[in-house]
């Protein structure tokens, strides 16, 4: 009979989700009649309440047309209009149950009820609904909350209706969540409890997906039941990045504390000096929240990078081994700039990350960095590994001085000389000098860091392995086979003593700098030769 107390409760706000004593008469605008039966447990009797809600509008319509007239009080007309009694009923002694029932409910809620989707929807964000059995952490959760929040009752409601079968409603279970964080939130300058809250992080590498954007962000709860939505919430969470990562968690903030009062509609709290320190704590523990979203983000984003640059060794070590780029500076300068970003980064890596085949971040540098000296070493040493690729055989730690001439073996059979060509190199003249200018030429004694052709009557012989150590190797062009010396000669000048071998040194290091770009090789005799010929160094 307390339920015809209009706005006159005996419940206490610290226990009860409702204690105004208004919350029987919300369906005054939903339907004609309302019915409803309880049956406590061990009873054979059930109490029914019933509301005739058309009767009330009927005469509240009347007494609004009538000019003047007296008016009915609230009170007499829900008296007038609500009736109690006790039915006797064939359940099992045990069963107990409250059931409401509204009857003739109007054709505008009609439309909306019927809407399956838009119900659950409204169910799911208002209601204390339970975890989906599929969520990983649903017992601990749930286990935490009890202990946690007094009055905590989670449920599942089965939907029903005459066009659709049943549906048993539950929060779902949303792929890709962290392990939920919990803890109370605390008044700084109290020390006082004033709420508890449980957040899940999306690690799906983004924002909760768009599937589930209900469940995006945190919302205020008191016994379970909604306060707003999750702008609410929001309002407090970090600026930075406009927010965005409000919407990578999902959780919920049950308000503890007894001053803080929601309003009638449930939209917000009552403005109080409780209100301002609940959101104030709310802030600090949002900004918690935030960094450890943002940690998260760096950490993904790293990874990324370790695997995007175990991509471009893939594609280096490619380019060295099958000479598909003989670019080595090039190479060096890239595999360098990767080192240095990763070791700069490594420590935002997650603990115990690994890429896809296993390897750790210090392993994919070690890789790297490996590669990195490979390359180093062929620019030093160019006939170790400039043509026909590298590979470990080829690249020797102590071959640190001027390199052998390659024999065939190491181009893997393949000749780099026309087969129509006999190879012979020239060996250095030591006792030569660079006496004059319109001397007499003497082309068979002029020394050569170039391979020069020769027929096999040609009378030269083979270099010794004296000379060998001295001889490098470049691709020649499709012109005849040039050196320094012989372009020297071209100009109308003789070598003679101690400048000879200098030349052969110069054209040494001209080779070793130019191995992979013959063409270069070939424009800086033309040039040499030009400008001796014109007597000028301009």
């Amino acid at each position: 009979m307390d339920a015809r107390d209009f706005a006159i409760s005996g419940k206490d706000s610290d226990y009860n989700v409702g204690f105004r004593g208004i919350g029987i008469y919300s369906g005054f605008d939903l339907c004609n009649r309302l019915l409803v039966t309880t049956k406590p447990q061990g009873e054979v009797y059930a109490n029914v309440l019933e509301f005739d809600f058309k009767g009330m509008k009927t005469q509240l319509a009347n007494e609004r047309h009538a000019a003047r007239g007296k008016r009915t009080p609230l009170t007499k007309l829900i008296s007038d209009y609500s009736r109690f009694k006790r039915e006797r009923r064939s359940e099992a002694k045990d069963m107990h149950y409250t059931v409401v029932q509204m009857e003739q409910v109007s054709n505008v809620h009609i439309d909306l009820l019927s809407n399956r989707q838009t119900f659950k929807r409204y169910i799911l964000r208002n209601l204390p609904i339970d975890f989906a059995d599929d969520f990983p952490y649903r017992e601990e959760l749930r286990q935490e909350l009890e202990s946690r929040i007094r009055g905590y009752n989670a449920v599942r409601i089965v939907l029903l209706s005459d066009t659709q079968g049943a549906e048993t409603i539950s929060r779902p279970m949303i792929p890709n969540l962290g392990r939920p964080k919990t803890g109370v939130i605390k008044n700084k300058d109290t020390n006082e409890v004033v709420a508890f809250y449980w957040a899940a992080l999306h690690r799906g590498r983004t924002r909760i997906p768009d599937e589930y954007a209900d469940f995006r962000g945190l919302l205020y709860k008191i016994k379970g039941f909604t306060i707003g939505d999750s702008n609410r919430v929001k309002k407090e969470f970090p600026k930075r990045g406009n927010g965005a990562h409000f919407e990578w968690y999902t959780g919920e903030i049950f308000v503890l504390d007894s001053d803080v009062i929601p309003n009638t509609e449930r939209y917000d709290f009552e403005a109080n000096h409780a209100k301002t320190q609940l959101e104030a704590a709310v802030r600090d523990v949002l900004g918690d929240l935030d960094k450890e979203a943002d940690r998260y983000r760096n950490q993904v984003l790293t990874q990324d990078e370790f695997v995007k640059a175990h991509a471009q060794y893939l594609t280096i070590k490619e380019q060295v081994d099958t000479g598909k780029d003989r670019d080595f500076l090039e190479l060096y300068r890239k595999l360098g700039d990767i080192r240095d970003n990763l070791n700069a980064r490594k420590s935002k890596v997650a603990k115990g990350w690994k890429a896809e085949n296993g390897s750790t971040p210090n392993e994919i540098i070690a890789e790297i960095e490996q590669l990195e000296t490979d390359v180093r070493h062929a620019i030093n040493n160019p006939l170790n590994g400039a043509i026909g690729g590298m590979n470990d055989d080829s690249m020797s730690a102590n071959s640190d001085s001027l390199p052998l001439s390659p024999d065939a073996s190491a181009h893997q059979g393949q000749s780099i000389f026309p087969e129509d060509v006999s190879v012979h190199p020239s060996p250095i003249v030591p006792d030569t000098q660079l006496v004059s200018r319109n001397a007499s030429s003497t082309t068979d004694a002029l020394p050569s860091r170039i391979p020069t052709a020769s027929s096999p009557s040609s009378g030269v012989p083979s270099p010794s392995t004296t000379e060998r150590e001295v001889i490098s190797l470049v691709v020649p062009s499709d012109n005849a086979l040039r050196s320094l010396m012989r372009a020297i000669e071209n100009a109308g000048w003789q070598i003679d003593d101690e400048c000879g071998h200098v030349v052969g040194i110069i054209d040494a290091c001209a080779v070793d700098v130019l191995v992979a770009h013959p063409d270069l090789y070939d424009n800086l005799l033309a040039m040499v030769e030009a400008r001796l010929s014109a007597d000028t160094i301009s």
